[in-house]
C-alpha cells in the first residue's frame, strides 16, 4: 500500500513538473504567467515580429529609394509601426509576456535581405509589392484579433486596424503608380 502511494504521489510530481516546463506563457517571474489565451499570445508575439520587420523594410527603403512616395510612405510606416510596437511592449509587460526587442521571422528576413540589394525603381517595386502583400497578411490578422477574448488585446487591434488600412491603401496606390 506505501509502495503504491509513493508511486501516485511520484507520478504525480512528474506529471505536475512536466506541463510546467512545457508551458510557454512562463512570464518574467517563473511565478507569474501571462493573463492571456493562447491566441492572444500568438497575436501580441507575431504582430510585434511583424512590425519590426516592417520598420526595417522601411529603413532600407530610405536608404536605397529616390522616390519622393516611397520615401514617404516609408517615414509614416517608421513613426506609426514604433507607435503600435510602444503601445504593443506595455500591453505585453502588463499581460507577463516576454519577447526579444530584435526577433524578426526568417520568412521577412529573407524579404529583408532580398530588398536591400536592390536599388531605384526595381527596389521601389520590390519594396511596396512586399508592404502590400504584408499589409493584406497583417489586416486579416488584426481583423481576426478584434474579436478576441481578452479586452486589452481586442482594443488594440481596433484602435490600430484603421491605420494598418490606410497604410494598404496608401502602398496600393503607390504601387499603381510606379509600375
Amino acid at each position: 500500500m506505501r509502495r503504491t502511494l509513493y508511486l501516485s504521489a511520484f507520478a504525480l510530481l512528474a506529471l505536475s513538473v512536466a506541463t510546467s516546463c512545457n508551458d510557454n506563457k512562463r512570464a518574467k517571474n517563473y511565478n507569474e504567467q501571462t493573463t492571456v489565451d493562447d491566441q492572444a499570445l500568438d497575436f501580441i508575439k507575431s504582430t510585434y515580429k511583424t512590425g519590426l520587420a516592417e520598420i526595417k523594410a522601411a529603413k532600407i527603403a530610405q536608404a536605397n529609394s529616390k522616390n519622393p512616395r516611397v520615401l514617404g510612405f516609408a517615414k509614416m510606416i517608421i513613426v506609426d509601426h514604433s507607435t503600435a510596437d510602444s503601445e504593443l511592449k506595455k500591453l505585453a509587460d502588463k499581460k507577463y509576456i516576454t519577447f526579444s526587442d530584435t526577433i524578426i521571422e526568417l520568412s521577412h528576413q529573407n524579404m529583408l535581405d532580398s530588398i536591400a540589394e536592390l536599388q531605384g525603381q526595381a527596389f521601389d517595386v520590390a519594396y511596396i509589392n512586399m508592404m502590400v502583400n504584408d499589409n493584406d497578411t497583417t489586416i486579416r490578422m488584426f481583423e481576426d484579433a478584434t474579436g478576441n477574448h481578452t479586452k486589452a488585446v481586442r482594443n488594440f487591434a481596433k484602435k490600430t486596424l484603421p491605420v494598418l488600412k490606410m497604410h494598404q491603401d496608401s502602398a496600393q496606390a503607390i504601387a499603381k503608380s510606379i509600375k
